[in-house]
């Protein structure tokens, strides 16, 4: 097998119909499979899924679903040479899968990935948001990426416990493995995005828990500070609200009343000028979500990084079109 595609979904309804059809076009002539893992959803994402001839697994609620987990599932599943993962919200651009092959000709390279688009809620697809990336050597493939299963299945797959940055966790123990990682200056996917809603953005508050996991098991490494770099906002405003909670903590203490009413008339009218600047509900929503970030960064510390081995996940097969399940589908470990 040349080609595993693993597609990790999670209420995708509205894009897994285009994300699937992409990969099965643009894979045409290769020997290929697509494997789809679902994370529980609720919508009607599995149901669609099941009319491409592709492979369908889902992740029971039970068993500590997340991205990560959703791609350590599917590698154990994948047979093929070369390894792209997509999440369901990705749309495969034509003619970038082709290019990327060529470069795994060098056998240094462990991973590829291209340029993605962002496509807001409403657009059509375009290019008209590029993206931040430079191409050339990469630290991590955020999104979307192809793996040689080879070096992954060296230096170890996803971890399926780290919950969030696990692209740059996998793509950290793949570059001290000695291997390169590529980005090359060729579309590769639009991101289809979701309009935000409130359980979304909790959601993705609680991938800052992969930060504080990150710090705990590699300390003051590259990493590390790349992840304090690529965060400095979220440290900078936390960092300035426990100063300044700490100030007048003290100055209370201290029985420095004067001091106290002074910084506390300075933080309040810094939030009265932020609310009026963006709302008070989009400030509201603003330290509630920089709150919720730390939060997860500490909790994230406190439960380190388990052993993958150490994984459980409950999986059933579903019957894609031209898929066979297996028969009965039964729990099984995800490894």
């Amino acid at each position: 097998m040349e080609l595993s595609v693993i597609v990790i979904t999670r209420n995708e309804e509205a894009a897994i119909g285009s994300c699937l059809e992409s990969v099965l076009k643009q894979t045409e002539g290769l020997e290929r499979e697509v494997i789809l893992v679902d994370s529980a959803s609720t919508d009607r994402t599995v149901e669609i899924a099941r009319r491409y001839p592709i492979t369908i697994i889902r992740i029971d609620a039970c068993s500590g679903y997340s991205p990560a987990a959703g791609r350590y599932v599917g590698t154990k599943r994948a047979t093929g040479k070369y390894v792209l993962f997509l999440d369901g919200d990705n749309i495969l651009i034509e003619g970038w899968l082709q290019t990327a092959l060529t470069h795994f000709q060098d056998e240094t390279v462990a991973a590829i990935a291209g340029r993605i688009f962002v496509v807001l809620p409403g657009e059509e697809l375009s290019f008209k948001h590029p993206p931040r990336y430079i191409p050339g050597k990469a630290k991590y493939l955020p999104t979307a990426g192809m793996y040689r299963r080879s070096v992954i299945q060296k230096v170890g797959t996803f971890n399926p416990f780290v919950r969030g940055e696990e692209e740059r966790e996998l793509a950290f123990r793949i570059t001290e493995g000695g291997f390169s990682i590529l980005r090359l200056d060729t579309p590769m996917v639009y991101h289809v995005m979701k309009p935000r809603t409130k359980s979304e953005q909790d959601e993705k508050a609680g991938y800052f828990t992969g930060l504080g996991q990150i710090f705990r098991r590699y300390g003051f490494r590259s990493i590390s500070w790349d992840l304090i770099v690529a965060q400095r906002k979220t440290f900078a405003v936390n960092g300035m609200v426990a100063v300044v909670a700490s100030l007048l903590i003290a100055f209370l203490a201290l029985k420095l009343i004067g001091l106290f009413l002074v910084l506390l008339s300075v933080a309040a009218l810094a939030i009265v000028l932020l609310a009026i600047r963006k709302g008070w509900m989009r400030a509201f929503l603003f330290f509630r979500g920089e709150f919720l970030r730390a939060r997860n960064i500490i909790l994230g510390f406190r439960r380190g990084i388990p052993k993958a081995e150490d994984f459980w996940a409950t999986t059933a097969d579903v019957a894609g079109a031209g898929a066979i399940p297996e028969s009965p589908p039964a729990a099984a470990r995800g490894h």
